[in-house]
């Protein structure tokens, strides 16, 4: 136990995750692996299933939204540098972009609320690789949708940004 308690105190970053899901499989005798139907699941099947149930459906949602909320922003009443906001316009575009930082937030709870279940559990590489590509669209949301210029049109007089809505 100590052994392991040693183990788990190294940094393991560079090693790839299916290194421990190929040992595992292989310290196992054969003919008891096959009774207990344990077996290691390379990348390839385990992202076969994780792209169309996870990836694509999480990406279309995403897109939906992106897409919804560039809509809004691109409705709301503009600053420029030739015309500046007046106060009721101001007001407008202000609660405008209220919406689309609520959409915007309202996914990204939806996406930290994610949970995936694997039932087989062995080595945690379906894991792993789920979380992977969650963490490649928690990225992409958080892409500024607008240069920030453009997103952050309500001004140096509000505060309120939805630069980062990306």
């Amino acid at each position: 136990m100590s052994d392991l308690l040693e183990a788990a105190k190294l940094d393991w970053s560079d090693i790839d995750p299916s290194i421990p899901g190929t040992l595992f499989e292989r310290g196992l005798d054969p003919a008891k692996r096959s009774q207990l139907g344990a077996h290691y699941t390379d990348r390839d099947k385990i992202m076969q299933i994780v792209t169309p149930v996870v990836v694509q459906p999480l990406r279309v949602r995403w897109a939906e939204t992106r897409t919804r909320i560039e809509g809004l922003i691109r409705e709301a009443p503009k600053e420029t540098s030739k015309r500046l906001l007046q106060d009721r316009e101001f007001a407008a575009r202000a609660k405008t972009l209220t919406y689309p930082e609520g959409l915007h937030r309202a996914f990204r709870k939806r996406l930290a609320a994610y949970r995936v279940l694997d039932p087989a559990s062995g080595s945690g590489d379906f894991l792993y690789l789920d979380l992977l590509a969650a963490t490649d669209i928690e990225h992409r949301v958080r892409q500024p949708i607008f240069g920030r210029r453009q997103a952050s049109g309500t001004s140096q007089r509000s505060g309120n940004s939805i630069a980062a809505c990306g």
